[in-house]
């Protein structure tokens, strides 16, 4: 059997690097001091990325599920324009660490 067919819908499956992204989305995003947490948020989107990459992943696929762990993330309340900002630049460290050259 299959690991997607594996799991029910009331228990998906464990996910520690998309977990780990979206805690970073939402910290980032909710930040409301002068720590400057773009490193852990930049950290977060490349390893996410450096492990689905290393699973075969195709890019396209990789960023879908880095849009979606944005739209996953506890960002309430938040402006259209907010989220379109932010999914830019993790899509954006996100296609450039994919084609990073290691």
């Amino acid at each position: 059997m299959s690991e997607a067919l594996s799991h029910s819908a009331s228990n998906p499956p464990v996910d520690p690097l998309g977990d780990q992204l979206r805690r970073a989305i939402a910290r980032a995003f909710h930040a409301r001091t002068d720590h400057d947490v773009t490193d852990e948020l930049r950290d977060a989107v490349c390893a996410f990325v450096r492990g689905r990459r290393a699973a075969g992943t195709r890019v396209e696929e990789v960023v879908i599920a880095v849009k979606a762990a944005v739209d996953l993330a506890e960002l309430r309340p938040i402006r259209t324009i907010e989220r379109r900002e932010l999914t830019e630049r993790v899509v954006t460290w996100c296609i450039a660490e994919y084609y990073r050259a290691d």
